[in-house]
């Protein structure tokens, strides 16, 4: 059975096909991306859905192209892109980012990557290759990727757990890419941090970080993540 649209103010996502379906995660971090000024081209690498590929559509004129090696997601989020105000400027191709040379830099990256290791492994073939760092994509080929493929000015956003984001980073480094903005994500005013949502840049020289609480209680969102949702909801 089809399992019913997700609907967003401005756009709808079905999950049909998906190998990952849509989480808080991608939406928190489609609301958070830095997209530079002036930005020509922007990229979602493992799009899934393709909820991230609309979520930039919606705050930036630019063309969008998302990126998707799973064939079930790839097919949902062309639906997805095809009904929704964008489909004249987001392209959704079926293709692995390891090869995927396209003739443009991109200004504004933004990928929701896999969590997991080589150690821990997702409970079904499709959820492997969406979010096991060994069937499909691990951080030092995503990072590669970006590097290939990040402009000059360009930004790169994505989220990981707190645990991953230290040694990611760590990485990025070795590749002449540097993280200027960290955000820890609490759900709870008694939680740990969980998430930490990064920002990274060719340039060393800028750093902020912060920390964003969700909700003041259960369901009771702070004003700061209402704000910014506010255009998504």
């Amino acid at each position: 059975m089809a399992s019913a649209p997700f609907h967003f103010r401005k756009f709808s996502v079905r999950q049909d096909g998906v190998a990952h379906p849509l989480g808080a995660d991608s939406v928190l971090l489609g609301a958070w991306a830095a997209i530079p000024e002036g930005t020509r081209h922007c990229l979602d690498i493992g799009t899934g859905t393709g909820v991230l590929a609309l979520m930039l559509a919606q705050r930036c004129p630019a063309p969008v192209r998302a990126i998707e090696i799973h064939p079930g997601s790839a097919a949902c989020a062309r639906g997805n892109a095809a009904a929704s105000p964008w489909a004249d400027r987001v392209f959704v191709e079926e293709a692995n980012i390891r090869t995927y040379a396209p003739a443009q830099a991109f200004d504004c990256i933004i990928s929701n990557p896999p969590y997991f290791s080589e150690r821990v492994f997702a409970p079904d073939a499709d959820r492997r290759v969406a979010r096991s760092t060994a069937a499909g994509l691990d951080f030092a080929a995503l990072l590669e990727a970006v590097r290939l493929l990040l402009s000059a000015r360009g930004q790169f956003s994505l989220i990981l757990p707190l645990s991953e984001a230290q040694g990611f980073c760590e990485l990025a480094c070795t590749l002449g890419l540097y993280c200027n903005r960290w955000t820890s994500v609490r759900t709870l005013p008694h939680k740990a941090p969980e998430r930490a949502l990064l920002g990274l840049s060719r340039s060393p020289y800028a750093w902020e970080k912060n920390e964003l609480l969700l909700f003041e209680a259960a369901g009771v969102k702070t004003t700061e993540y209402e704000g910014m949702v506010e255009a998504f909801f």
